[in-house]
């Protein structure tokens, strides 16, 4: 039952949410069928047991957000059943998600880190996947999903090697926006999409967990080890911030639905604060 509970739920969610929210809600199930030593149906279990699965996962040594996330899963399969009259309550609305510290400050390259990690890498083909996770602030699910359709040249031929690639990135939430791509990277991505010749043939013949090694290589050669795909993400976004781009702007390119999420990267650099102002 459980089975068929979880892929109604989950019907027609993008593959990354479909497996983690699958993986979290299965294992807060095992949990509960382990606690009662046997396999509990999903209309009898209640708040306590949420609150004893939050326990034992900090007792595991389980991060804040691993815990907020894996809590977001069971409210949004437990909402799901209230909806289709198989649970009266939701146990896990209850539960008060963990807070955790800000640590987006100690995940910030600077542009001479950026440039580090993507001028050590020796392989060309690999060195093009860092500046597109750069330039186009792409997450590793969006840049191993491109396909030769997805890449456009928008500039005249004769300006090819210095000109403008527009991608069609398919994002998160199933969500569809146009990125641009300007100077090198996009007459090295156009090069490539050429050498291929069915329009849904991916770009990179790689996965994220693939796309990972390449970075954590690519950071640690840099003297940087704690590096990821992520990462580069979050130096667009606040390179382009401190260099003058519109927040607006800058919100469409990472596909961010809340202008709240761009915003904090407005604070992870203050040029002053009011200790400025103070006599010591």
């Amino acid at each position: 039952m459980p089975d068929r509970c979880i892929a109604a739920w989950l019907h027609g969610r993008a593959s990354n949410t479909h497996d983690a929210y699958s993986r979290d809600v299965r294992a807060f199930l095992a949990f509960a069928s382990d606690r009662y030593r046997s396999e509990k149906p999903v209309e009898d279990l209640r708040l306590e047991d949420v609150q004893a699965w939050d326990r034992w996962m900090e007792e595991q040594g389980l991060t804040a957000s691993t815990r907020r996330r894996k809590m977001a899963a069971a409210r949004s399969f437990f909402r799901f059943l209230g909806e289709q009259g198989r649970v009266a309550k939701n146990p896990a609305a209850g539960v008060r998600p963990p807070r955790s510290r800000e640590t987006l400050t100690e995940r910030i390259l600077t542009e001479d880190d950026v440039r580090r990690i993507i001028i050590h890498e020796p392989d060309e083909r690999k060195r093009l996947l860092l500046k597109l996770l750069y330039a186009g602030a792409l997450r590793a699910s969006e840049l191993v999903g491109l396909r030769k359709a997805d890449v456009v040249y928008r500039s005249p031929v004769q300006d090819r090697g210095r000109g403008r690639v527009q991608l069609t990135v398919f994002g998160k939430g199933s969500k569809t926006r146009q990125v641009l791509i300007e100077g090198s990277a996009a007459g090295e991505l156009l090069q490539l999409r050429d050498t291929l010749t069915d329009a849904d043939e991916r770009i990179f013949a790689l996965s994220r967990h693939g796309l990972y090694r390449v970075v954590k290589a690519a950071a640690a050669r840099a003297g940087l080890p704690a590096a990821s795909t992520h990462w580069m993400r979050h130096a667009h976004a606040t390179h382009a911030l401190w260099a003058g781009a519109d927040i607006k702007l800058v919100q469409t390119t990472l596909g961010h639905a809340s202008i709240s999420t761009t915003a904090q990267y407005l604070h992870v650099r203050p040029e002053t604060s009011s200790s400025s102002y103070l006599s010591l």
